[in-house]
């Protein structure tokens, strides 16, 4: 008696009709691993550029399921040459406390490397411009979420003209300080959001409104006036802000908080993010920005799919009129077949 184990038993099994069925399963569950991925996230790859992803290698960002381009000076000067071409216009505001400001800093130097600002500028509004690329970026000094927050936007609702393209702003980390981590102060918070998601709703879709999640923080590197200012209150006004947004159409931006959060290490004062995650931060804003205009192969976040030619749809419709012929032929066939086999056994039945 043959042994099943028997390697010669298992190689009888090992051809080319099994290996077929293997790949038609293998290519069924890539598309229904797919299917779901879409249908749970979605199919915006923004969504997913600003969400999610993990590090790979050597600390490398890769967002799931899209592929980020790593834009240089000239990058990002030639994507705002584009737009500047075709008549755009790129206006950016960054509203916000310090944390928000280093995004502003970063962003301006990359598009200039020789941008600089003196320390005494710490507390104001900050502003930088091209007139060769159409660009104005400007950074608005309003760390909390109240009436001066709320003048702001108002503004732009009564003059579309003057609306920013694109807006990336964030708060917490201000109101989690000056009330020493009080739940009255979070509660304000809340309400004060909840007023404010409307606002943000009505800017849509003539500007893009992005609402950044407040980054971990290093607790032993913190100045011991920022100790009230814990991983845990930041956790608490995160998760308001997403719950407030949820169903809005303000994008919530968490995956810079991931990238944070994995280079913690990074952090010089515990509270803002270090060189590198700043870096994939802005990659990423550029990325969001930029890729749609560009023609960047390594760049599919946020870029459009490719219109239909009209070649693909001569070669899908030959390809569908093949399906359905071959379809009706194993059909015919079977029947045809089927016929012969009651045929054959209604005249044995007469022989008898």
């Amino acid at each position: 008696m043959m042994n099943t184990h028997d390697p010669r038993e298992i190689a009888k099994h090992i051809n080319s009709r099994n290996a077929k069925i293997c790949a038609v399963f293998v290519v069924l569950g890539f598309i229904g691993y797919h299917g779901i991925l879409h249908l749970t996230s979605g199919i915006d790859s923004c969504k997913w550029l600003l969400s999610d992803g993990r590090f790979q290698g050597f600390s490398i960002w890769q967002p799931y399921g899209c592929m980020m381009h790593s834009y240089t000076s000239g990058d990002s000067q030639m994507c705002l040459q584009y737009i500047a071409y075709w008549g755009g216009k790129t206006h950016i505001v960054f509203i916000g406390d310090s944390r928000i400001r280093q995004l502003f800093y970063g962003f301006v130097s990359l598009i200039n490397p020789k941008y600089e600002v003196g320390d005494r500028f710490v507390h104001h509004d900050l502003h930088f411009g091209n007139e060769e690329l159409k660009v104005n970026v400007d950074f608005i000094w309003a760390p909390m979420v109240n009436q001066s927050m709320f003048d702001i936007y108002k503004s732009w609702l009564q003059d579309a003209s003057i609306r920013p393209s694109l807006i990336v702003t964030g708060s917490g980390v201000w109101a989690i300080k000056i009330s020493n981590a009080s739940m009255e102060m979070f509660e304000s918070y809340q309400r004060n959001l909840t007023e404010l998601m409307p606002v943000l709703n009505s800017l849509t879709p003539s500007t893009k409104v992005l609402w950044v999640l407040q980054d971990p923080v290093l607790t032993e590197k913190l100045h011991p006036s920022r100790k009230m200012i814990t991983n845990e209150q930041i956790d608490l006004y995160n998760k308001a802000a997403m719950d407030i947004f949820h169903h809005s159409k303000v994008l919530i931006w968490s995956s810079s908080r991931l990238v944070c959060q994995g280079l913690y290490q990074d952090q010089e004062d515990g509270l803002h993010m270090g060189k590198n995650a700043l870096n994939y931060a802005v990659q990423i804003l550029l990325n969001m920005y930029c890729n749609d205009h560009m023609n960047y192969n390594d760049g599919t976040c946020c870029s459009s799919p490719e219109p239909v030619t009209v070649l693909q749809l001569v070669v899908f419709s030959i390809l569908g009129v093949s399906c359905c012929i071959a379809l009706a032929m194993v059909i015919h066939w079977k029947w045809v077949n089927r016929k012969m086999c009651n045929a054959i056994t209604l005249n044995s039945d007469d022989g008898k």
